[in-house]
């Protein structure tokens, strides 16, 4: 729903701006996504948020958990918005983290073994 004092052509410009940001932000979801440095980082930032976790607490501290939720879920939606190259992205940081915490603790394993 427009404004009353905004004009037609305010309206399409603002229209305008909208596609080309969402345009920008696909392209650069894609060149964060096709590096292995990016999905690594992508993945620990949504580790980061909680995306998977219980956010209930009881308290005032749910809503600070949600929060941080809402913004996990938000950079999940545009990787999911690319489609087939998003899930395929997706999955593939998904093994790499997986893959790198197993390299780590057999690291840690071995080390231990070594003691």
């Amino acid at each position: 729903m427009a404004k009353a004092n905004v004009t037609a052509e305010q309206n399409t410009n603002n229209a305008l701006m909208r596609y080309k940001q969402r345009e920008k932000d696909e392209q650069s979801i894609r060149a964060i996504m096709a590096t292995e440095t990016g999905r690594w980082f992508i993945t620990r930032l949504l580790d980061a948020t909680g995306i998977n976790a219980k956010s209930f607490t009881g308290n005032s501290e749910t809503f600070y958990r949600e929060g941080k939720r809402a913004i996990g879920i938000h950079v999940l939606r545009q990787i999911e918005s690319l489609g087939l190259d998003g899930l395929k992205f997706k999955q593939q940081a998904e093994m790499e983290y997986a893959n790198q915490q197993i390299e780590w603790l057999t690291l840690i394993n071995q080390k231990k073994d070594e003691q």
